[in-house]
């Protein structure tokens, strides 16, 4: 008896965290103040903060399509990189980036990476959505809908993002995604060498922009991924690679 109260009581907690929920989410497709958007997306945040649980229901709700929404209208331009930091937070469970693929998500965050308009702490926020999504620790990682499709458009922009940033977090953000994308399809380190990559980590580490441990990893892992294939491990030796 009291394991079924015990179901009961968490089934109308559900319920009514879905519901207050749903009613934020409408807000923000409802809203037309800027500051009111602002702060809808930024309670979204916070209740992605709380847990994977409550990262469920808010993509169970529909809040990554509405989110993805509004980063692709231009009247919200002032909150894309906050909606986008929204998706990274609630991108930790398999029910969000379903929601996500159904969203076109991977074909929007391509779109901001790869448009030289947008501006650098927008593709950093669309690099720490690539890396969430991509990551090793998410079963669903391996088969995202758009990915593959995608794949060298993303691979290169990230590349371009590693090059003209002079920020060590946004070096960590896009060198994460990259080596996220390593890992789940091994034409990956054909197109990192298309894209001139080893030469690209080698000489960032050597302007120290991989400052931190976090940094050195990626760049390390990168360059290990290559070096799998013969050619990437000829022009890792090439750009002084055994000594960094």
């Amino acid at each position: 008896m009291l394991t079924t109260i015990g179901q009961s009581f968490s089934a109308v907690v559900d319920m009514a965290l879905g519901y207050l929920i749903q009613q934020m989410i409408q807000s923000i497709e409802d809203a037309t103040s800027p500051h009111f958007i602002s702060a809808s997306l930024s309670h979204l945040i916070s209740l992605g903060l709380e847990g994977e649980h409550m990262c469920f229901l808010i993509a169970r709700e529909g809040g990554v399509r509405v989110l993805f929404e509004v980063c692709r209208q231009s009247k919200f331009e002032f909150a894309h990189s906050q909606a986008l930091r929204a998706i990274a937070t609630v991108c930790c469970v398999s029910e969000s980036i379903l929601e996500l693929e159904k969203a076109a998500g991977v074909e929007c965050l391509t779109d901001i990476l790869c448009n030289e308009g947008t501006t650098e702490h927008l593709r950093s926020e669309a690099a720490g959505v690539v890396a969430q999504i991509t990551s090793p620790c998410l079963d669903h990682n391996q088969h995202i809908s758009g990915f593959i499709e995608n794949m060298e458009d993303l691979i290169q922009a990230l590349l371009k993002l590693c090059m003209q940033t002079h920020s060590h977090e946004v070096f960590l953000l896009a060198t994460a995604a990259i080596a996220n994308i390593t890992f789940m399809d091994s034409m990956a380190c054909d197109s990192l060498m298309q894209f001139d990559a080893a030469r690209i980590m080698i000489e960032a580490c050597q302007v120290n922009k991989a400052e931190s441990m976090f940094a050195k990893d990626q760049v390390a892992t990168i360059l290990a991924n290559m070096a799998v294939l013969e050619n990437c491990s000829a022009e890792i030796t090439e750009n002084n690679g055994m000594e960094l």
